[in-house]
């Protein structure tokens, strides 16, 4: 059975940044904005299907990841379908 949808949880601080980086990269995989609430709550979903991915605002604040795996703070891992290698090359170009 396939994940139903993955939630991740961002403070206030860093909301906006987080949507903007999410609605960028998942663009090359075909996804779009599918409902939101400004800072609150934003819900992405591939062309034609459910929203999947989804982004909610929370009162504590977590710190920016920096790129340093051995000190990120949380242990979440995120994997997206691709229609093909040229969509992971687009995505990878965009995303890094």
């Amino acid at each position: 059975m396939p994940v139903s949808h993955v939630g991740l949880t961002t403070g206030s601080k860093h909301y906006k940044e987080m949507r903007d980086f999410y609605v960028t990269i998942l663009a090359p995989l075909g996804y779009q904005v599918f409902m939101e609430e400004a800072g609150t709550y934003l819900g992405l979903a591939p062309k034609h299907g459910a929203p999947d991915f989804w982004l909610h605002g929370s009162p504590g604040e977590s710190e920016k990841f920096q790129g340093d795996v051995e000190k990120r703070s949380g242990g979440t891992h995120v994997a997206f379908d691709a229609k093909s290698r040229q969509a992971v090359d687009a995505w990878y170009k965009v995303a890094m």
